[in-house]
């Protein structure tokens, strides 16, 4: 009789008795280094002042001379700082995916909670 009882308690119980183990997994973040991009290095560039008298000037516009080196080092100065710009973009757009993604897991996480 007293078999019988503990047979049917463990019976009506069902599969509450035995739990499965919970399986914890543990994933690894992967991180990947993001270099910065090299900063532009300006070319020297030397301006001299023409006089007045050679350029007629009635606005007040202030007129300066470049050699055609220096003239070559200012087109060198510009794709450098039209490049470090694009750089900067290009980490900045990658920095904005990487936080839109894990504000999208944290999203899904609350959801499934």
């Amino acid at each position: 009789m007293r078999y019988l009882l503990i047979f049917a308690a463990l019976l009506s119980s069902g599969c509450t008795l035995f739990q499965k183990p919970k399986v914890v997994v543990q994933h690894d973040s992967v991180y990947l280094a993001v270099l910065c991009p090299d900063p532009a290095k300006p070319a020297q560039i030397t301006t001299r002042r023409i006089r007045p008298q050679v350029v007629e000037d009635k606005v007040g516009i202030f007129w300066v001379g470049l050699t055609p080196q220096d003239y070559e080092n200012l087109a060198i100065n510009t794709q450098e700082t039209i490049r470090y710009i694009k750089d900067q973009h290009g980490v900045i757009a990658y920095y904005r995916k990487c936080i839109v993604q894990f504000n999208e897991k944290i999203e899904e996480k609350k959801a499934a909670e």
